[in-house]
Formats: C-alpha cells, structure tokens, sequence
C-alpha cells in the first residue's frame, strides 16, 4: 500500500512539473527553433505572444469538451482537421487542455520533431493561428 502511494505522489509531482503549459505549447507550435508554424504576416513572437493570451485565457473559464454555441451543441477535437482558415478558437480549460496534449502527443521532443509537419495550419490540433 505504501509503495502504491509514493508511487502515486511521484507521479502527481511529475505532472505538475510537465511541459504541458501555454507557453511551452505555443513556443513548440510557433517558435522558429521549434516546430515553426507560421501565421502570413505576423512574427513568429507575436504568434507565441498571441496563442499565449489565448490559450490562459481559455484556461480561466470553466467547461467541458462540448459546448453549446450559436443554439447547437459543438464539441473540440484536436485530432479533427479544421479549415485554416477557420480554426476554432480555445473556448475553455477543457479545449485548451486537449489542445496542448495534442501537440505534444504529435511532436514530443524539444526543437523540431517528427510530428511538427502535422501541427501546419489546416492539420491536426487546430487551433495553429
């Protein structure tokens, strides 16, 4: 029972201290020494900058995967294609949450990965703008 609970709290540990947050997600995505996703006419930083805001911004409101939006229910998959030039926007810690695990499921390691090709605009784990 012992070893079960350490066990527990080492990983619990480990998940706080993951790679997961808003800025190393957007910094994977649009950063010129990582995956380098780029948004015609706006500077790498300002993407980073910009997905940034969102994405804390999503994380403050509270939610779950579907959503009613406009009188119909609509549910986040990362792992849809959206149009690029319509990707949805982060709507809450859940979408955001899905989001980052979907960027980093598709390109795990630091700098330029096999996986970057597919976080392009238009590919999976949308939204990349």
């Amino acid at each position: 029972m012992r070893a079960v609970l350490l066990l527990s709290l080492a990983s619990i540990g480990l998940a706080g201290c993951g790679e997961r947050t808003c800025q190393s997600t957007c910094q994977k995505v649009y950063s010129t020494s990582e995956c380098n996703v780029a948004i015609e006419g706006e500077p790498a930083q300002e993407s980073v900058e910009n997905c940034v805001a969102r994405c804390e911004d999503a994380l403050q409101i509270a939610g779950d995967i579907c959503v009613e939006k406009n009188g119909r229910e609509e549910c986040y998959d990362p792992n849809k294609t959206y149009p690029a030039s319509d990707p949805p926007e982060l709507e809450n810690e859940k979408w955001a949450a899905a989001w980052m695990d979907c960027v980093w499921e598709l390109a795990p390691t630091d700098g330029f990965s096999k996986g970057c090709e597919r976080l392009q605009l238009g590919t999976q784990c949308a939204p990349t703008r």
